[in-house]
């Protein structure tokens, strides 16, 4: 379960407060106050929690957050709890379809397009559901496109996958994995605007942008943040046993 412990560092996060060091927005529609005109500009997103979510919040960031919670709480260190959780976490997420955070989502990333020379996406999600991620966003008619790379395999600290617009980080920083494929395409915009709703990426592709000099804007997606606030244990459970009768582990 080493492997994919960046991966549960990353959903760690969701359980404390976000700190507020970058601009907040609340809707994607924002997105376009911040695009500048005549530059070479690039905007990185997020998926979880900053453009898709499950219909109900088990399989979510939210519900891994509390499982293993859980688990640490009855002694479990949290190799130890991911190891109890990921398997359930990978099963569910293979089956389950993802839906917009938005109702006018996809036509506000076309907007976005439209104005800003390419866009990405950057997860944190494992590389076991990067071809079921790639089916939701497809499904769910998002299309991000870079022309330079089709797909590409870069061997960081670990294993990291680009494919079909969408950087899958693998046990790798956010920030150094964006580095990576900048230089991978010779790539060099005027401006990165990059959207998630973890202060930690927002903070690690702030810093990978400075040490290539080029300038930034880091947006705090606050839209979930009441999702995840209410967050219902009871329900969450009932759901797990439905689905659990419907979908069993083989």
């Amino acid at each position: 379960m080493k492997k994919y412990l960046n991966f549960i560092l990353m959903l760690s996060l969701c359980s404390s407060a976000p700190l507020k060091a970058h601009h907040e927005i609340y809707t994607l529609k924002e997105i376009a106050n911040f695009l500048p005109t005549n530059k070479s500009t690039l905007v990185v997103f997020d998926i979880d929690n900053t453009l898709l979510q499950p219909k109900t919040d088990l399989g979510s960031v939210q519900w891994f957050c509390h499982q293993h919670q859980e688990f640490v709480a009855l002694g479990l260190t949290s190799a130890e709890a991911a190891k109890q959780i990921l398997p359930l976490f990978f099963h569910i997420n293979h089956t389950i379809d993802l839906i917009p955070i938005e109702s006018t989502l996809v036509d506000d990333i076309t907007h976005i397009k439209n104005n800003c020379e390419r866009t990405l996406c950057l997860t944190a999600r494992p590389l076991p559901l990067a071809e079921r991620t790639l089916q939701q966003l497809q499904k769910n008619a998002l299309c991000f496109h870079v022309p330079e790379l089709d797909e590409f395999v870069f061997n960081l600290n670990s294993v990291s996958l680009y494919k079909q617009g969408c950087l899958f980080c693998g046990l790798n920083c956010k920030g150094d994995v964006l580095l990576a494929f900048l230089k991978a395409i010779n790539y060099h915009p005027d401006v990165i605007i990059f959207i998630d709703d973890k202060e930690a990426n927002l903070e690690a592709i702030e810093t990978a942008a400075k040490q290539r000099n080029i300038p930034c804007v880091c947006l705090r997606y606050a839209g979930c943040d009441e999702r995840v606030r209410n967050y219902d244990k009871e329900k969450t459970e009932q759901e797990l046993q439905e689905f659990l009768i419907k979908h069993p582990i083989q």
